[in-house]
């Protein structure tokens, strides 16, 4: 939970039913949140008090892992700071301004509508074609050429939606969560049954979606 005021908490076991404070986050702006089976993303900038623009300073985007204390054995989220993943991204001066998570995938779009895809791909989840799988963010080629405004993961598949509101999924769609007429798809597809209906957001669920 991001707060106005630029606090970031966290909702986990070890807070017993209580949001806790992320101390190492602090007064900064939230531009986007995600989070998955195991991995939790924040994307922040900091907050400008000089009257300096925002967009105008550098985005940074954490990743919360679980740590065990020694002493108690208990686990907490420890946010991190994330540069190897962003590499790719960061040459070609990319910043993040949306991030989703799946179950063992996760994408990026950029503020100049490119989508980035990092992950263990099932099902082809990534985009990146067949089983391959990323330690880091790489461009989804078959988006390549796009401009994009939105992402969303489910558990073993992706969909995105273009400036020009056409809709692109890919990935496991055993029940028809994926909105595409083939079981699995390692590459994105266009949906012409979404894209008719002008979608603007989308959630998943482990085996559905809904979309406003």
């Amino acid at each position: 939970m991001a707060a106005a005021t630029g606090e970031v908490y966290g909702l986990t076991a070890d807070t017993h039913g209580a949001f806790k404070k992320i101390s190492e986050i602090d007064n900064v702006a939230v531009c986007g949140m995600a989070a998955g089976y195991g991995t939790t993303y924040v994307v922040t900038q900091p907050i400008c008090l000089q009257g300096a623009s925002v967009s105008e300073t550098p985005a940074k985007t954490w990743a919360f892992d679980w740590v065990e204390d020694e002493e108690t054995g208990e686990k907490s989220l420890v946010p991190r700071l994330m540069d190897t993943e962003f590499s790719d991204m960061s040459r070609a001066k990319e910043r993040v301004q949306m991030i989703a998570q799946g179950y063992t995938h996760t994408l990026a779009l950029t503020d100049s509508g490119k989508v980035y895809a990092m992950g263990q791909s099932f099902y082809g989840s990534t985009g990146h074609g067949g089983s391959k799988s990323s330690d880091i963010f790489q461009e989804i080629a078959a988006l390549k050429g796009d401009s994009f405004k939105y992402v969303a993961c489910g558990k073993h598949c992706s969909l995105v939606i273009a400036q020009d509101n056409s809709v692109f999924c890919w990935g496991e769609n055993f029940s028809g969560e994926a909105g595409i007429f083939s079981p699995v798809e390692a590459t994105p597809r266009f949906s012409p049954l979404l894209t008719k209906r002008i979608i603007r957001k989308v959630s998943f669920g482990d085996k559905h979606a809904i979309a406003c």
